[in-house]
């Protein structure tokens, strides 16, 4: 497999590792913290205690996992919304 390294005159490696110390910077890829703190909290939002210990387990490996080598994308302008729509 052949690595691009620069498009347009674009190092893509700088641009990666400044993308990456960003999403570090906004908490992205922290580990959770303490696991009863966090399940309390979680269950005060409204989660049952194994729904909120899989959100910790989740967090946790994707802490564990998340490093300069991950893919990354950057889409500023894209809104996430949830909810129901009524007409």
């Amino acid at each position: 497999m052949v690595e691009i390294e620069e498009v347009r005159g674009v190092n893509i490696r700088w641009v990666k590792e400044d993308l990456f110390a960003s999403l570090k910077d906004e908490g992205l890829g922290h580990e959770p913290g303490d696991i009863h703190e966090m399940i309390q909290n979680l269950m005060s939002r409204g989660l049952l205690s194994d729904e909120a210990l899989a959100q910790y387990e989740t967090e946790n490996l994707f802490s564990r996992q998340f490093g300069s080598y991950s893919w990354l994308t950057y889409a500023p302008s894209m809104k996430i919304s949830f909810g129901t729509v009524r007409q």
